[in-house]
This record gives C-alpha cells, structure tokens and sequence, in this order.
C-alpha cells in the first residue's frame, strides 16, 4: 500500500482547505497549550478517524519512534509523525528525504523483538509495547482453546507515517518501497506490519470528504442524485423500497459526495469503534462478502424522491434524489475504507457480490422522520450532541437565535444544509441565509457546541469547559446547567467545584439562559482570539524588542526564554478561555442577581456592537493597539485589565515557579488555583479604585466610578 487511497480534495477548494487545516492546528496548538509537532500529531490522529484519548499517547522522549498507538483484540495501529514549522503556513510543496524514514526503522526492529522492550524507554511506550504483546499472544491462546487448526490470519499493524509534506524525494520513495510491508513472528502468531504514508493531500481528502455538506460533486459540478442497482425482489408499497442493494454503489455515492450524504444523521462517524473494524473485515475477504448481506444490519435512506428503473414490477434500479443515509454512515464509511485498501482485483469482486440490505423511504413515509432516525441507530452509540438536537430547547434555541440575527447549528452541517435549501427550516418562519448575512458578505452563524463550552466557562466552570467538552452533550448535570438553568452565583463562589452534590445545581434557577448573553459569552472568546497576540506575532514582536533579528533559532530561543514579555505573551495566547471566566466573573460581581437579565445588554457598547451585528473585529483591534479607550468599552477594558492580572501571576513567584515546574502548562492554568489567584487580582483591583485614583490608559472610568464592578453596574 504506497498511501492512504484517495481521490483527492478537489483542485479549486484545495487551497481553502490548506487554510482550514492551518486553523485547525493553529486552535489546537493555542487551545491545549501544545508545541507545534504535537498539535499536528493530535490533529492529524484526528482527522484520520482516532481518539488520542482512546490509545496511547506515547510521543516525547524516548519514544523510539513511537508516537500514538490504538490497540484492539485484532489490529494495532502506530503513528509516526514528522511536522515541519507552519508559523507561515503550510508548505504546500515540501518534498521529505530519506531521513524521515529513520523512526519507522526504529519502530520494526522494536516490533521485531517484543520480547525485550527496549528498557530505555519512556512509560507509555512500555505500557502499549506490554498491551501489544498480550494482545497478539491472546490470538494464539484464543485458537488454542477453541481448538482451531485452520491457518490464522496474520495479526495486522500499520504504522501511519504522518508528515506535513506533499510527497517523498525519489530517493525516499525508492527506500521506502524496501520499506512498506514486512512479516514478523510473535508467539506463534504471524504478524503483518504495514507502513502507510499519510501526506497533506492525504488529509486534506479527509477534511473535504468530512466538511462537504453541498450537494456538488469533487469537481464542483451539482450533483443531487445517486443510484442504487437491485439484486434480487423488492418489498415496496408507494413510498418506501426495501431491497439488496449493490454495495458499491454506497461506496461509490459517498467517494462522490463525501459526508453530505449522511446530513440527516444523528450523529457523525464513531471514531475506531469495535463494529466498523468488524464491517471493515467483513468485506476485506471474499467468504465475507458474500455473508455481508446477513451479517449487516443495513442501511436506512431517506430522500425527495425515487424513480425506479427497468420492469415495474421487478425494478433494477432505484435513482434517488437527494439521499440521506439516517442509519448506516458507519457501514458506508468502514465498506468505503475497506474497499480502497483492496487489491484490483479484490475490488472486482466486492462490486460483483458484496450486497447490502436498504431501506428507501420516501417523503412522508412515516409521520416523525425523527423517530425513524433514532430507532434505527442502535449498533453503534450516537454522537450525543447530534442526539439532543431535536429535543425541544435546542429547536427553542434556533428558532430565538435567529430572533436576533444569529443562525443557531444545533447539529453538524446544519448551517449548509440550511443555505443550500431554507424550506425544510419552519422553526425560521421562512427566513433565507441572507437573512443572516453581514455587511461584508460574511454570515452570523453559531455552533451549539461552541455556545456551551463558552457559557460553561462563563458561569465560571472553564476548567470543565475545556477537558470535558466532549461530555457537556452526554451528562445531564452539564448539559442542564448550561441549556436548562440559570445559575445564582458565579463558580468562583462555589469554589470552582461542579459536582452532582454541589449546590450550584439546587441554587440555579430552572429556566434557560438569555441567548443574547450566550451568543455573548462565544464572542468573548473570539475577542480574546484577536486580541491576544498569535505565536508568530508574539515572537516576532518579542525579536523586534530585543534587537534578535540577526542572532541564530538556538540564540533566539535563550534569550526569549527569558524575556518577560515574550513569556507573558505565550501565558496570554494559553488563556484564551480563561477571558471568558474573567468576564463572567466581573459581571456577576458587577450585576449580582441581575447578570442574566443585564448581561446582554454588553452587545450595545461601542465594540461588542459591531460585533454583534456584523461580526467586525477590526475596529476592536484597532482600537487596543492604539490605546484608545472608551470609559463605557467594557469589553477592551476588561481584556486591559486581564492583561495585567495575568502578568501580576507571572510576577508572583511562588506561581511562576509552579508554572515552569508543571509538565503540562495547560493544565497548570486551568488549574483553580490559577483561577481563584486571577480572580483574586480582579477584586485586589476592584479594591484598589475604590481605595485612590490609579492612572492607567485603560482605567478611566473605574477611577470615576471607584471601583471595576461599579463601572460594570453603570455602563450596563
């Protein structure tokens, strides 16, 4: 296998799709608090199916190459990943020498004696390298006791080579070749180790398959059709078809279309899970193939509209308008993967005799096409955000949201799916996407994802916000909290702890949030985005300061490693989410009981105002930069205040020797300690203007007003 299979993102959206990814590492890179290398592992592991959570995450010192592993009863998958430097964008054209070769190598001589692990290495290496060995050796046991005699099928590892380049040199490409497949023995069991290469296209393919949500085709060209060939009888009455359907043509619908096919869904792909490795090897063999039709649970669609094709009573085909895999996307998905793994001739045959049952409904088949989607997704567990998207406050949102301008995504895609036809939207009473549109032609559109990571972090829970956003969707006691109830106090006041126990559940009011305070808490994070200098800017800036310009990458690094400013700059980048807290924070204080009535009314000050209506930074940025305050700005002087809170942390030396001791710095920050000591610089601040005038560009109107929380009161 010379690469993952593709067909390649298409040519006109390639170059935004480069720009996607460079945001995506860029978020992941200044969200966790991660070198550039890490970022583009975790991202990358992402993007090609795997939960980093769920593996092992092995990447640092010692390693011996390896960086990740996912581990099943059948398979391991190990990731390798080089990264260049992307502070400039990604060099779209970088070819790899041999050298990017070398780990690889490290990583079969390791798996070619697992029974002496290297004892060098670091812990999490140790620990997958033991699980690998179990897992292989349980293969062996396995058909011991069930008595098994037939020739077992070797135990299959791939070791993805990830690097941010476009292709090999000749010269690695020709190593490589020596390279790609090997055979090993381990306790009896026959070992398969695959090195697949994973390159930018590669990725990008990923991202385009996953993001496009239009009915077009990989050329651009509108495409809203497919067609599925029958094998065999059709149960049908007049608006639903059930029938085996060729499963090729699955394949080859979603290769075309990509994720849009699966709009209606629920719920996205399940990453790795146990049921799409088992479809997966299924149809990988050719006895397989032939059972797959009994074995699969099948395939729901709903769609505009069917023609059939051939003999009215014994149609051929069905050509389906608009369709919409609502139970199936892991069968499509894992019979598509397998399918592009497979040799030519082994593709022949899955075209010929690999069958899949299919449910076709029409319009108006059944009365709830909700029902419908729910009960037929139950052999893989739903993405739980996309389950809750048809509960009542989450339609109640949408349809309040656009009340004021903002398109509220309750699930994946819903936003295209919206643009590109409005009329099955009746929550929106008959609103279009211009509807939503700005003044610079962009649109106001709002994720229900991003909407409950920031008002958890605004009622002063970041920590949560941050680590377990994953879960906000899935565990009632968050998802309550943030959709169902409006808490009496801040966080802070109940000592950051959110437990079931704790009485910010029984204090909090039972009824939902202000979507404008809401909508508020997300454009609070997007205003500490851009306020907060980026890595690059940080660093360029910091050069500049100290006359580096000329001094070499190792010089520059001593010296930034121990400038202030530049060492403050990295901590404010890292506490983007931490702004938003800070501002909940000040509200509360600043409003009391008040906060949920009066927090919306910060969209009509002077730079959340053109925010808010049209999505416009410029002036906010502008405005900071050349120290232009407003007394009734409180959002660029909060941010002013922010800003030297946090660098009262770094002069705090007893905090700034935590900092630098912690192994992970994120987690330091978002540490409660590190909360409340923030938090705690805010009242000392508050305390001090009420205390005596203090001259500050930015503190104008807490001098008037003596006191931060007082001005707060005032503006709002």
């Amino acid at each position: 296998m010379d690469a993952i299979s593709k067909q390649g993102v298409p040519s006109s959206q390639r170059a935004n799709f480069v720009k996607v990814l460079e945001r995506v590492l860029s978020r992941e890179q200044d969200e966790e608090q991660l070198t550039p290398e890490a970022a583009f592992l975790q991202v990358g592991v992402g993007i090609l199916g795997y939960d980093v959570a769920d593996g092992y995450l092995t990447d640092g010192p010692k390693d011996y190459g390896f960086d990740y592993l996912d581990i099943s009863s059948d398979s391991c998958t190990i990731f390798q990943s080089k990264s260049v430097s992307y502070a400039n964008g990604i060099d779209v054209g970088l070819q790899v020498g041999p050298s990017y070769l070398d780990d690889v190598r490290r990583i079969k001589e390791v798996l070619s004696n697992l029974d002496n692990i290297p004892v060098d290495c670091n812990k999490q290496v140790g620990r997958a390298l033991v699980a690998l060995k179990n897992e292989i050796s349980r293969q062996s046991l396995k058909r011991i006791a069930e008595k098994d005699d037939r020739e077992a099928a070797p135990f299959p590892i791939s070791v993805m080579l990830l690097v941010l380049a476009e292709k090999f040199t000749s010269q690695a490409q020709t190593e490589f070749a020596m390279l790609r497949d090997s055979s090993i023995q381990y306790g009896g069991v026959s070992v398969q180790v695959s090195v697949i290469p994973v390159f930018i296209d590669d990725l990008l393919e990923e991202l385009w398959s996953q993001r496009n949500d239009d009915w077009k085709d990989r050329a651009g060209v509108k495409k809203d059709k497919i067609t599925l060939r029958v094998e065999g009888d059709v149960i049908k009455d007049s608006k639903t078809a059930i029938f085996y359907a060729k499963a090729y043509d699955f394949v080859e619908a979603f290769d075309s279309l990509g994720y849009q096919i699966f709009e209606p869904n629920v719920r996205s792909e399940i990453k790795a899970s146990k049921v799409n490795k088992a479809i997966r090897d299924t149809v990988s063999t050719r006895l397989g193939r032939r059972d797959f039709r009994h074995l699969n649970n099948g395939i729901t669609v709903i769609c505009d509209g069917y023609s059939p094709k051939g003999p009215k009573e014994r149609p051929t085909a069905f050509e389906v308008r608009k369709p919409g895999v609502v139970n199936g996307l892991q069968t499509v998905k894992s019979m598509h993967d397998a399918f592009k793994k497979l040799k030519h001739e082994e593709q022949l045959d899955f075209q010929q005799n690999c069958l899949v049952l299919c449910r076709l409904h029409q319009p108006d088949s059944v009365r709830h096409i909700e029902d419908l989607i729910k009960a037929t997704n139950n052999q893989n567990p739903m993405k739980p955000r996309n389950l809750r998207s048809n509960d009542p406050e989450q339609r109640a949102f949408e349809t309040l949201f656009a009340e004021l301008g903002w398109f509220y995504e309750r699930k994946e895609g819903a936003w295209s799916a919206f643009s590109s036809d409005a009329r099955g939207w009746k929550s929106l009473g008959g609103k279009k996407a211009d509807y939503f549109k700005t003044r610079s032609n962009g649109y106001k559109k709002i994720d229900n994802a991003d909407i409950a990571q920031n008002w958890l972090a605004f009622i002063g829970f970041s920590t949560e916000a941050i680590n377990e956003k994953r879960s906000i969707f899935a565990e009632d006691h968050l998802y309550s909290l943030i959709f169902l109830r409006r808490t009496a106090k801040h966080g802070y006041d109940y000592d950051f702890k959110l437990t079931r126990e704790t009485s910010v559940y029984n204090e909090a009011k039972e009824k939902s949030p202000d979507p404008s305070a809401m909508i508020l808490a997300t454009l609070v994070r997007e205003v500490a985005d851009h306020l907060a200098p980026s890595r690059k800017q940080n660093r360029e800036r910091a050069i500049a300061n100290l006359d580096l310009a000329r001094r070499s990458r190792d010089e520059q690094d001593r010296e930034l490693d121990a400038d202030p400013g530049y060492q403050k700059g990295k901590m404010l980048r890292g506490m983007l989410t931490l702004f938003v807290e800070f501002v909940g924070f000040a509200l509360f204080r600043a409003l009391g009981d008040r906060v949920h009535d009066r927090s919306a009314n910060l969209r009509k000050t002077p730079s959340m105002l053109a925010i808010f209506e049209n999505l416009e930074y410029e002036p906010l940025v502008k405005r900071y930069s050349e120290r232009d305050f407003k007394k009734d700005d409180i959002i660029l002087v909060l941010f002013a205040a922010f800003e030297h809170c946090v660098g009262a942390l770094y002069e705090n030396n007893s905090w700034l020797r935590g900092y630098n001791d912690a192994p992970v710095k994120n987690k330091y920050i978002y540490s409660p300690q590190t909360r409340r000591q923030l938090l705690d610089e805010l009242l000392e601040l508050d305390k001090r203007f009420k205390r005596a005038e203090w001259v500050r560009d930015w503190a104008d109107g807490f001098n008037e007003r003596k006191g931060v929380f007082s001005q707060i009161a005032a503006v709002l």
